[in-house]
């Protein structure tokens, strides 16, 4: 798992790679964001992994970009 470098102003993921695939998962539903490579080729404990982890990543994220951090800004926030 990866949350790779600049990423900027996309949806907040972190990046599985296995050899030349690479699927998104992101950060605020914990789901699979791209339809290729096919979500279901994604070992199901790679995407449970993510999902333990949540916390973690998300706070990783945030530390890296806190301009897009995971939690959307509400409007009472600005």
């Amino acid at each position: 798992m990866k949350i790779r470098d600049r990423e900027g102003p996309e949806e907040p993921h972190v990046s599985i790679i296995r050899r030349t695939t690479t699927w998104r998962v992101g950060l605020r539903a914990l789901q699979v964001l791209d339809s290729e490579p096919p979500p279901d080729h994604l070992p199901k404990a790679l995407l449970d992994l993510v999902r333990e982890q949540a916390t973690q990543l998300r706070a990783a994220w945030d530390s890296l970009y806190p301009g897009n951090p995971v939690r959307e800004k509400e409007a009472d926030d600005a």
